[in-house]
């Protein structure tokens, strides 16, 4: 077998932790796939255990890794943005190959960290930042290397995917479902990263700037959460056909530009992301000639987000390298999501029906305990918008249907 790979963990929390129990309990299918024994021999946290099992390798000195030859690769699972930031530059600027699971991290610094990489000729590896355990983005710059991608539609925040489950299996307002959620440690005290779509967008900010060869920031890509849905909401779509689902979204559009949005989204029964529940994961690639292509899984977690880490430390270890270039290649030119064409879902008191027949002929209607939702035709979104607004109906919500 090939030499021994030095590697160093930093972040020793849940991720953290279940990054080392990997390596300790599939050390020999690693080294097998690897070419090489992997052996962690530093792990960095600032809040040591008493007693912990791996206590002989842990320091509270980044000097201990950044001083050390033998250190060749750094995983890394700290939550911190800028902790993040500091240790990911030293690294990079001492030749030393970096995996991350901190989304934040490569939303934010992306083009400055893949150009140091890029430099230093080593390896940025961030599989485990947007949907854990769901392999999408080795998929995206390997296997899928030959095709080009069209569109990109995925579930990519377990939290909001159970609150609006349990909205529709159990009828449960959105403070109720939320409620469960945090008790059963889906959603943080604190959810509003969660529930208002930004941990969503950072996501898809990486994974349109990947797939379309151009760098999206995820502070241009127009975002919802879903504290706005209903419980009545929820009952009208499932009968007019469809879920309702917190979709990050982007494709290629007209002029070679990018639409990109986060926002809760209509999704007809028959397609596959609508039956994703629970807190699963799943991201939806259409492709030019590998045709749809869905990944789906955990997509949180301590285990299945290891995985993830791992596995990038594994293709550096085996020689593989990765400097995306389409970082370097300036900001993709975004379509507002005013001039998208789409279908608009509208919730409203019966009183309405004869000004939403008038203004929309050819919609789809269903009525649910006094209340009615309309599906309009489809066009441009921001004229549809002012349609309702001229005929003065009077709306209780309106979300799109999937395009």
């Amino acid at each position: 077998m090939g030499s021994v790979k030095n590697i160093a963990l930093i972040g020793y929390g849940v991720v953290g932790r279940g990054v080392a129990e990997l390596l300790e309990k599939n050390a020999g299918v690693i080294e097998k796939r690897a070419g090489g024994q992997v052996r962690l021999k530093y792990i960095l946290t600032a809040r040591p255990r008493a007693g912990d099992v791996r206590q002989e390798l842990i320091t509270q000195n980044a000097d201990d890794i950044f001083n050390d030859g033998e250190i060749s690769i750094i995983a890394e699972c700290v939550n911190d943005l800028e902790a993040a930031y500091a240790f990911c530059k030293r690294a990079l600027v001492g030749g030393r190959h970096y995996v991350t699971s901190n989304k934040n991290l490569i939303a934010t610094y992306g083009p400055e960290l893949t150009e140091l990489a890029y430099r230093s000729n080593v390896s940025l590896m961030f599989e485990a930042s947007v949907a854990g355990g769901v392999p999408i983005m080795r998929p995206l710059y390997k296997c899928l290397s030959a095709n080009r991608v069209n569109g990109i539609a995925g579930i990519v925040n377990g939290t909001t995917n159970y609150i609006l489950t349990q909205m529709k299996r159990e009828g449960q307002s959105f403070g109720d479902a939320l409620k469960s959620a945090q008790e059963l440690g889906y959603a943080e005290t604190d959810p509003s990263a969660d529930v208002q779509g930004f941990d969503a967008c950072r996501k898809l900010a990486i994974l349109v700037s990947v797939a379309f060869g151009s760098y999206v920031s995820y502070e241009d890509i127009a975002t919802e959460g879903i504290t706005e849905v209903t419980s009545s909401d929820i009952t009208l779509a499932e009968q007019l056909g469809y879920s309702i689902k917190l979709i990050a979204m982007g494709r290629l559009a007209q002029g070679g530009r990018i639409y990109a949005r986060v926002s809760p989204l209509l999704i007809p029964h028959e397609n596959m992301l609508s039956m994703v529940e629970g807190v699963f994961n799943a991201v939806n690639l259409s492709t030019d000639t590998a045709g749809d292509l869905l990944f789906y899984g955990r997509g949180a977690g301590a285990e299945p987000t290891a995985s993830a880490v791992v596995g990038d430390v594994i293709d550096i270890a085996a020689g593989g390298r990765y400097n995306d270039s389409v970082w370097r290649k300036g900001n993709g030119s975004l379509l507002p999501v005013e001039e998208n064409i789409c279908s608009l879902f509208v919730r409203a008191e019966l009183s309405e029906r004869e000004k939403l027949g008038k203004a929309f002929s050819g919609g789809v209607l269903a009525e649910v305990g006094g209340e009615l939702g309309f599906i309009t035709p489809e066009g441009i979104e921001s004229e549809t918008r002012e349609k309702i607004r001229a005929s003065q109906i009077k709306t209780r919500s309106i979300w799109r249907v999937k395009e």
